[in-house]
This record gives structure tokens, C-alpha cells and sequence, in this order.
């Protein structure tokens, strides 16, 4: 950003630069604000002396650095005096490390001693490479994009330890980054054919999979109901698990005006949710059933016909925060005594005052899934407690911006908040 006090905007060679006043000191350059996670980085800023500048002493002209906690803290500095831009226009690289995420800034002071151009292009971080720990391999992994090579930098490997996953107790909980070095994670990562990442929709298939399974959910004769599946595996995961399942989605005209019919997300019959190495074709298409099923209006003839029913990501586009809540309440009518809901949605992590709700998405606060589980309670359902422990691990600091194609992807920045997913998961008495 440009302080007016100190510079006014011009143009040289067709390029935008900043030329500063005589004798008037000051910040000629400040901001972007911009959230860095922990890396190594590297910023460049470009100075010159005005055109008709004359140097009668080399004393400091001017300094460029770059700050965190709003200028409290120097990452790095650098000096600029006029000997260094007799031969044109200089350009000042500034290395620097991230050791805790925060917010930083580069600034250009001027002494007033001088009048300079400065190159009006907003410095960016380059050069980002992970720095934890301090392991080639690591880095090597997070600059290849690969999200599998970075889970194994991370935790050694992708094979599940054991054969069955053990009882893990995860209760409804926020997305962490504990839950990726769970063996469980791996042991369900396995049985989806998928190669372990640091991905929040993994994620919450391995949690809608870990609590259904620790509920004896995931047994042969049990029957499951999936809302909005898309093209998710879990249908055949089910099945492959004995499980007989009515995989429901949009209705393909309301999947048509809502734009998810284009979308690789969006199933409209059986055969798009088989996936190979999940389950055999006979057993899939014994065990595995389609129907349209609006989530806003559940048919009455699905009532109390199910041991266990789920959605992954589904709610919070119904076409409200509290649309999304009265589908939760009342897909529980679709459960038999004893049955088990599983669901999972977006979660607001920058306030619990503030939020985004729209017809098409809306990102759930602390307040609302309270206020959820006192709905759920008063009609004698039992939510499993949830644990709102927002974890401070490596792949917790990184915010994915769109495209959302980053890896890690745990959080991301969405309609300026960020988001994770949560999970809650719900047992009829």
C-alpha cells in the first residue's frame, strides 16, 4: 500500500513506480498483511533514485524490511544508501523464515535524505519451502504437490499396522491433524483403495467409517442410508462390509438448477458409486440401491427402515444454517431404536459470532452445532460429545485458497472465513 504522505504515484518506462519527497520521512510502502504458515521465504523490493537526484553524502537513504505482529518484529532488514543506486535502479532480495504462523508485512522506509522511485508492485513471498522438521525429504515432498509423499514425510508410511482398526473414541470432533496419524485413518484409507493424504474429505470418510464401525455399524445384514453420496466410495465400502445400502441423491432436475449435475460430485444412478478395489461387482450390485431423495423433504416410507444412516458434506446446502439442522433432526426418523447418524459439514473457525449462509452454502459456528445438539437432546437422541480442540499441528496452519488445490488441505479460506470440517455423530435410544 501507498502512504500519500510520503510518495505520489508516476510512471517510468511504462512501469508504475513511487516517488518519494525530499526531507519527508516515513513509510513509503507497507502491508500486504498477508498470513504466512512456517516455511523459508523470500521477498524483492526494486528502488532507484529519482531522476534528477544528485548524492552529495552516502548516508542511509533508505530501509527495506519485513515485519510481523503489525511491526513489532523483524524478520529482516536491509539498508539502502545512495552509492548503491548510482549505476540505476537496485534490487534488494530479502530472505527470511516463518518459525510461527502470523501475519507480515514489507515496508520500505525513507529517510527523507533522498528522492527515490520505488517499484509499485506489491512484494510476494517466493521460494516456499516447509521447514518441518528440518528434512530434505519433507521439503522434497511438500514442493512436489504429491499429498501422499507429504502424509509419508510426515508419518512414515501408509500401510496400516493391523488388521482391523481398534475403537479410537473420536466422538464429534473437529478435523485435526492427530487424526491423519491415526492407524485407523490408514486402515480405512486401505479399504477405500486410496492412498493416504492430508485431506479434510478423506477425512471425513475415514470419521463417518471409524464411528459407524465403533457403533457395529459395518456388519453383514445391518442396512445404511446415504444422503447426497455423490460419487463417494462409502456406498461400497458398505457393501463390502455386508452391509445392505439405499444410496440416495438430488433429484437430476433439482441437480440440473442447482449446477451440481456438472459437478464430479453428483450421482444419479448405481452404477456411478462402484469403485473398483472397493468391493466386487456381484456383491455391489446385490447390496447397493439408488433413489432420488430431496434431504429438505425425506419420504415418509423411509421411516425407522435403517440401522445407520450418513452424509458427507451435504447439509450446509440445503439453503440455510437451520435447513441443515432440521434435516439432522429429521433423518433420525429414519433410523430404527438403536440406529446411528453420522453426518459431517463445515465449520466456521474464525468466529462464532460472524458467518456465511446462503441458499447454496453455509458454514456452521460452535454456537449452531450447540444449539443443534440441545435440539437433538430434547427429543432423546444422545450426541456423542464434542471435542472442540482446534489443533495447532504443522498442516493446521496452512489455509488453502481457491482453486483449493493445496496439499495440505485441512482448512481453507472461503468468503473470508476459515473453515475446516467437523464431524457429529448422533445414537436413537
Amino acid at each position: 500500500m501507498l502512504n500519500l504522505d510520503v510518495g505520489t504515484p508516476v510512471t517510468r518506462g511504462d512501469q508504475p513506480w513511487i516517488a518519494t519527497r525530499a526531507a519527508i520521512a516515513g513509510h513509503a510502502v507497507y502491508g500486504p498483511y498477508q498470513r504466512l504458515p512456517l516455511g523459508r521465504y523470500s521477498v524483492e523490493f526494486t528502488i532507484a533514485a529519482a531522476d534528477d537526484q544528485r548524492f552529495d553524502s552516502d548516508e542511509v537513504c533508505a530501509v527495506v524490511e519485513v515485519v510481523s505482529e503489525f511491526g513489532k518484529l523483524v524478520s529482516a532488514s536491509e539498508r539502502v544508501w545512495p552509492s548503491q543506486l548510482r549505476d540505476g535502479p537496485l534490487t534488494i532480495r530479502l530472505p527470511f523464515s516463518v518459525k510461527s504462523p502470523a501475519i507480515f508485512e514489507y515496508r520500505v522506509g525513507v529517510t527523507g535524505s533522498a528522492r527515490l522511485l520505488i517499484r509499485d508492485t506489491a512484494p510476494i513471498p517466493t521460494e516456499f519451502v516447509v521447514e518441518f522438521p528440518p528434512d530434505q525429504y519433507i521439503s522434497r515432498a511438500f514442493e512436489s504437490r504429491d499429498g501422499n509423499a507429504l502424509y509419508e514425510a510426515m508419518f512414515g508410511g501408509s500401510e496400516p499396522l493391523r488388521a482391523e482398526p481398534a475403537a479410537v473414541g473420536l466422538g464429534s470432533t473437529l478435523c485435526r491433524q492427530l487424526h491423519f496419524s491415526l492407524d485407523e485413518y490408514r486402515y480405512w484409507m486401505k479399504a477405500l483403495a486410496m492412498r493416504p493424504r492430508l485431506h479434510r474429505k478423506e477425512w471425513e470418510w475415514f470419521y463417518i467409517a471409524q464411528c459407524l464401525h465403533e457403533a457395529d455399524m459395518l456388519a453383514p445384514g445391518r442396512k445404511g442410508l446415504g444422503f447426497a453420496v455423490g460419487r463417494e466410495p462409502l456406498p461400497a465400502l458398505f457393501a463390502s462390509l455386508g452391509c445392505e445400502i439405499l444410496a440416495t441423491d438430488q433429484d437430476p432436475a433439482q441437480a440440473a438448477q442447482s449446477g451440481w449435475a456438472n459437478s464430479n460430485q453428483y450421482s444419479e444412478q448405481v452404477d456411478s458409486l462402484f469403485k473398483e478395489g472397493v468391493c466386487d461387482r456381484d456383491t455391489f450390485f446385490s447390496r447397493v440401491r439408488y433413489r432420488s431423495v430431496d434431504m429438505n423433504a425425506i419420504p415418509d416410507d423411509l421411516r425407522e427402515s435403517f440401522d445407520f444412516c450418513w452424509s458427507s458434506c451435504a447439509f450446509e446446502h440445503l439453503g440455510s444454517l437451520q435447513h441443515g439442522m432440521r434435516f439432522v433432526e429429521n433423518a433420525m426418523a429414519t433410523l430404527r431404536p438403536g440406529g446411528v447418524a453420522v453426518h459431517t459439514t463445515e465449520f466456521n473457525l474464525t468466529s462464532n459470532d460472524r458467518t456465511f449462509e446462503s441458499e447454496t452454502t453455509s458454514y456452521y459456528r460452535r454456537r449452531d452445532l450447540e444449539e443443534l445438539t440441545t435440539r437433538l437432546e430434547a427429543r432423546g437422541y444422545r450426541v456423542l460429545p464434542f471435542d472442540w480442540t482446534v489443533g495447532q499441528g504443522f498442516a493446521e496452519t496452512v489455509i488453502d485458497l481457491p482453486p483449493y488445490k493445496q496439499s495440505p488441505h485441512l482448512r481453507l479460506r472461503a468468503q473470508d472465513f476459515d473453515c475446516t470440517s467437523v464431524g457429529i455423530a448422533i445414537q436413537k435410544s
